[in-house]
């Protein structure tokens, strides 16, 4: 489904962060990128999502109609005949 997938946010969005003593809802602004980590244990229409470090969970209805996937920076290294590896 979503897991491992990088988001966007097109608009601020809510999500909760469950992991203080006291569940708590943090807005999310509007340009974040958050990484999707996978499926709530508690609900499937719900996920677990990276932002800035935190683990907050999110309605995946929220990231279909407020986030566009997009791909984050990767180095691609390639393997000259050499045997020496360079960055692309």
């Amino acid at each position: 489904m979503f897991t491992w997938k990088h988001f966007r946010l097109k608009t601020a969005t809510l999500g909760i962060d469950s992991t203080a003593e006291k569940a708590k809802a943090v807005a999310v602004p509007a340009g974040s990128p958050i990484e999707v980590l996978g499926c709530s244990k508690d609900d499937d229409s719900l996920v677990n999502v990276r932002w800035q470090g935190k683990i907050l969970t999110m309605f995946v209805l929220d990231l279909e109609q407020r986030g566009e996937e997009i791909h984050p920076d990767r180095r691609i290294l390639q393997i000259r005949r050499d045997g020496e590896s360079t960055s692309v």
